[in-house]
């Protein structure tokens, strides 16, 4: 499905699909990396009843894109790049970016998690021309903004604010 929507990406730089080969490589590579955290996010219909999911229920919806966390040592200790891909515009519009960065930075934040991270240890790289994301970024506290020198068609932002908690719930979307 991701070869379809790398077909579609119109903003930012030019990214290239995998072939077969390296497609099964990359979840192991995941797996064996203790510093890479990957999420798959789902498509649940918003007029789907509360409850927990049934594993055929999840097996029936669609991977709609990712969200990702990498981990590094940086200048205040422990360091989070996050990543987001949400593939097809209906579901970046129906808010499945909002809710799939919130619930990685409440679990990323939360004691349950283990990972320890300050929230004000994260930051993300966007294309320059990406105002949605950035916009996206700033709602949840991204609001230290400076250049990526070696990529100069990158922004970095930064958490200066924290606008999110371990209790983030869903069905306060839309903020």
């Amino acid at each position: 499905m991701y070869r379809s929507w790398l077909g579609r990406v119109s903003e930012g730089p030019k990214v290239d699909a995998l072939d077969i080969e390296q497609e099964y490589m990359v979840p192991n590579a995941w797996e064996k990396d203790e510093d890479i955290f990957v999420f798959v996010v789902l498509a649940v219909p918003h007029d789907r009843p509360e409850g927990d999911f049934t594993d055929e229920e999840i097996k029936r919806l669609s991977s709609i894109g990712v969200v990702q966390l990498f981990l590094h040592s940086g200048e205040r200790g422990r360091m989070a790049e996050v990543m987001i891909f949400i593939g097809a515009t209906e579901f970046i519009n129906a808010g499945y970016d909002y809710d799939a960065l919130g619930l990685l930075l409440s679990y990323a934040t939360s004691s349950e998690s283990g990972l320890h991270l300050s929230p004000y240890n994260f930051y993300v790289r966007i294309p320059v021309i990406n105002d949605h994301f950035k916009a996206l970024f700033r709602k949840f506290g991204f609001d230290q903004e400076k250049a990526v020198p070696e990529h100069p068609e990158y922004v970095e932002l930064s958490a200066g604010r924290v606008s999110w908690d371990a209790d983030f719930d869903l069905r306060d979307w839309p903020p």
